[in-house]
């Protein structure tokens, strides 16, 4: 079990070898939050109860929707559009049971507004299957390009022709972001999710990132982390945002959220 301090105490960069990259990069992006790791979410749930105010406190949980022994007020369920094709790990990226969503508090179909059709044929699809569960269609949207060493920021990186290293779940939706914005990578290499950077995967290619290298968040964590294999200056990084759908879903989801926090 590991806890990540505040880092008015600690800087989190320290940790992150221990804590791993998405851990970091939640931390990162909420710096004033408690963040507990552990397989067993109660034990987590208990150290960091002792150590943060007593009452109105709020607990997220990461992947948590199959982690029943912990009670939860609400379950916010992320699906891809595809997700009435998908099947079970490993075959698919499925961790349950599509019936499982007749637990879950609220579901949210996420993707770009190119497949807003896409987006919507699933909606009503599932809403036939799950007629009291409350659906949401969010988009993903590109950012500003972040220098991982800087934290300068820009509407495209200061260099043409990078190259663009992408280890998540799904690279296509990052690699469309990229080619619609005007970017043509000088290659690209795709990389397993939470893949180990080591020396060897840029052994054929340090050539190519002579100039810079464009990623994802997650990604730059990871590059900038490995050892010094890739200078973080050159790194940069695309941040990600998402909005709802229509203004009415994104008041209905916050009424929801409200109903469990206050």
């Amino acid at each position: 079990d590991r806890l990540a301090p505040n880092p008015a105490r600690e800087p989190i960069e320290a940790l992150h070898e221990l804590i791993g990259d998405e851990p970091w990069l939640l931390h990162n992006r909420l710096p004033d939050t408690w963040l507990g790791i552990d397989a067993r979410r109660c034990r987590t749930a208990a150290a960091l109860a002792e150590k943060m105010h007593k009452g109105g406190s709020v607990y997220v949980l990461d992947d948590g929707f199959q982690h029943r022994a912990l009670r939860r007020d609400l379950d916010l369920v992320c699906l891809h559009h595809t997700v009435l094709q998908d099947h079970m790990i490993p075959r698919g990226f499925l961790r349950e049971p599509l019936a499982s969503l007749c637990r879950a508090g609220a579901a949210l179909v996420i993707g770009s507004a190119e497949e807003r059709a896409a987006l919507e044929r699933t909606r009503e699809a599932l809403n036939s299957l799950f007629p009291r569960l409350p659906l949401f269609i969010l988009f993903q949207e590109k950012g500003f390009w972040m220098n991982a060493a800087t934290g300068e920021k820009r509407e495209k990186p200061p260099f043409d022709d990078p190259l663009l290293i992408c280890g998540i779940a799904r690279p296509e939706r990052f690699l469309a972001m990229v080619h619609a914005s005007g970017i043509t990578p000088s290659a690209e290499l795709i990389f397993p999710d939470h893949h180990h950077f080591i020396t060897n995967d840029f052994n054929k290619t340090r050539k190519l990132y002579s100039k810079g290298i464009i990623s994802t968040e997650k990604d730059a964590v990871r590059l900038c982390r490995a050892g010094g294999i890739v200078p973080a200056e050159k790194v940069w990084y695309l941040t990600i945002r998402l909005r709802f759908e229509a203004d009415s879903g994104e008041k209905q989801f916050f009424k929801l959220i409200d109903k469990h926090i206050f």
